[in-house]
């Protein structure tokens, strides 16, 4: 996760192993005030490369991953420093 101090548009970026971005999707959390970009990397995002434009419904590939990712973003945004 990367807070930026000036606007721009929240984003999840689902990566490959090297870190690659290989899809853009949303990422419903609710963090209000904080400005951010959210990268998850996983090899099974690679493996599974045309799943990837319907991660935001719950596929049994890769769905579980992304919301998992979500989850613990959240968590984190909602953690004061």
């Amino acid at each position: 996760m990367i807070e930026w101090n000036a606007f721009v548009d929240r984003a999840l970026y689902l990566c490959d192993e090297t870190g690659t971005t290989l899809q853009e999707s949303h990422v419903r959390i609710h963090a209000p005030g904080f400005v951010f970009t959210a990268y998850v990397r996983w090899a099974g995002f690679r493996m599974h490369k045309t799943l990837l434009p319907l991660a935001d419904m719950d596929d049994d590939e890769i769905g579980p991953a992304v919301e998992a990712a979500r989850d613990a973003f959240d968590a984190t945004s909602a953690t004061p420093y």
